[in-house]
């Protein structure tokens, strides 16, 4: 999955009304905020290209052998 932990939220459908709730509680909460910056920025690293190319190597080598 690619955002499976807390680095963000998804508003199913374009529910609007989810969206302006969720938009005022990241308002009202910094601490959440903070919370999603740094796990978005862990996961970013985690799909980096340096590391999903090790990932791409070690799948063609394995396809090639």
């Amino acid at each position: 999955m690619y955002v499976p932990g807390k680095e963000a939220i998804l508003i199913e459908s374009n529910n609007q009304e989810l969206f302006v709730e969720t938009l005022l509680h990241l308002y009202k909460h910094p601490e959440v905020q903070t919370e999603m910056a740094h796990s978005a920025r862990k996961r970013a690293i985690e799909l980096s290209w340096a590391n999903i190319a090790k990932q791409y190597e070690a799948l063609y080598s394995e396809l090639a052998n």
